[in-house]
């Protein structure tokens, strides 16, 4: 029973040894034509990228064939992304640069609006164009400006202005410089320009409410009317521009809509009068309320207000901060204070006339406080003017009386007078009593020796002589003229 029993399990054997004999080389040598048949173009693919593409070997040195051609086809697909990316960018680039030129009127009349669109890929809905011109006042921004990049301001500004022209219409925002952006506004086919122009502005508040409420930008923004053709966008674009320019007499954060210039618009004048009332008022201490109400009265002297128009107020502004800077430095040529250099530059810099009267106030006011120190440390010298001018009739009043008065050298009175006035004592003497004598010789009949008896003239030679000296003519010619 032991040997029946074991002769299957060695017939068994036998033949699964003959099976391993036979079969196993042949299945081996079909593996192998198989491999070499499927291994062989993998190769070639291998040893072709190896020869034309260019990568680090280093990035593939673990892996097999396989592992390698996976690793090319990512590169080569994130390639390929980059460049669509790229190409999409540089479509961008182009719509932009177009737009622009367009704007500025260097792109060529010969073709339409729409041959010139459809080479950037751009299906117009109409032949009608208007322009929103738009003016980032960095200057009244919540956001600091490190935490809010130009390329961030930007991006927020187009897409805000795009998406909310785009619910009725189509709108392209291209950079002009740091501060502005342009929205050419392509319209959707309408025979109302009125409509049209109510949509507009429409964008326009709504754009300016958003940005102000959720991102903290504020705003002025000026409207063009509405054009055709390519070269209707060049008329809007100079039509948004010259609006732009009342934002100086109506003041930021505003809609500005363009109206067409007067013929007659009023020419600024330069007015003596002015410059002289300037000069006049700096001479005394004045108040907060004595300076606000001049300021106040230089703009109205001249009619500059809300309506002024723009290449007006320019010059008004470039008026007052030449005659008060010349003015200040008049009244203090010897004092190296910085604020003093800074008036004409602090002035011109004001972007709007509102800007430039708080600014006018302030310079005004810091100037008085100057004076006012000033005076309370040379109390002395103006202590010694208003004696003269009191007592100049006195005809024995010099140098030496006025010493004993203030109890000071004559030498050292004489000289921080003639530092802080620019004249000496004895001079002003003589000026304050040909002053007066000038208005009795104008204004009454009264004999020359009895105007230089009450002027403090010792006879009427003397008081010939030093007239003359000083106004270059006579008494008597002078009462004449």
């Amino acid at each position: 029973p032991k040997d029946l029993a074991a002769k299957p399990v060695s017939n068994t054997k036998r033949l699964v040894l003959i099976f391993v004999i036979i079969f196993a080389p042949i299945g081996l040598l079909l593996s192998y034509l198989l491999s070499q048949r499927n291994y062989t173009p993998l190769k070639r693919i291998i040893d072709w990228l190896d020869e034309k593409a260019m990568y680090d070997p280093r990035s593939f040195e673990k892996g097999n064939e396989v592992d390698i051609l996976e690793n090319a086809l990512k590169l080569s697909f994130e390639e390929q992304e980059k460049l669509i990316e790229q190409i999409r960018n540089r479509k961008n680039i182009l719509k932009i640069s177009t737009i622009q030129n367009l704007l500025y009127g260097i792109s060529s009349q010969a073709n339409s609006a729409k041959e010139i669109f459809s080479k950037n890929d751009i299906t117009l809905l109409s032949d009608q164009f208007a322009v929103i011109l738009i003016n980032i006042e960095r200057k009244y921004n919540n956001i600091p400006e490190a935490e809010y990049p130009q390329d961030l301001i930007g991006l927020t500004i187009s897409n805000t202005i795009e998406n909310l022209t785009g619910e009725k219409h189509q709108g392209f925002v291209v950079p002009i410089d740091l501060n502005r952006y342009a929205c050419l506004v392509n319209f959707s086919a309408s025979d109302r320009n009125d409509m049209l122009f109510q949509d507009l502005l429409s964008i326009a508040h709504e754009g300016k409410k958003l940005l102000k409420e959720k991102f903290g930008i504020y705003l002025t923004i000026s409207l063009s009317n509405i054009h055709n053709e390519a070269y209707g966008i060049y008329q809007a674009f100079q039509e948004a521009l010259y609006a732009m320019e009342y934002r100086l007499t109506v003041g930021l954060d505003q809609i500005i809509p363009y109206k067409k210039p007067i013929q007659n618009d009023s020419i600024y004048i330069f007015s003596l009068k002015i410059d002289h009332s300037i000069n006049a008022f700096i001479k005394e201490p004045k108040d907060n309320n004595q300076i606000e109400d001049f300021v106040s009265g230089i703009f109205q002297n001249r009619g500059i207000n809300l309506l002024t128009p723009p290449d007006v107020a320019k010059v008004f502004i470039y008026d007052i901060a030449i005659s008060l800077s010349k003015a200040i430095n008049d009244m203090l040529p010897r004092e190296n204070i910085q604020w003093k250099k800074e008036i004409f530059n602090r002035l011109v810099k004001c972007d709007i006339l509102e800007q430039f009267r708080s600014e006018l106030i302030n310079i005004l006011k810091e100037y008085q406080i100057y004076l006012r120190e000033k005076l309370s440390l040379n109390s002395i010298s103006i202590q010694v003017k208003e004696y003269i001018e009191r007592n100049y009739s006195d005809p024995n009043l010099n140098i030496n009386i006025l010493s004993d008065k203030f109890n000071l050298s004559p030498s050292y009175l004489s000289r921080i007078f003639k530092e802080e006035n620019g004249i000496s004592i004895i001079d002003y003497i003589s000026e304050c009593r040909i002053k007066k004598a000038k208005e009795l010789l104008k204004n009454t009949d009264k004999r020359i020796q009895e105007i230089a008896e009450e002027t403090g003239f010792l006879s009427s030679s003397v008081f010939i002589r030093v007239f003359r000296k000083v106004e270059g003519t006579t008494p008597g010619s002078f009462r004449k003229l």
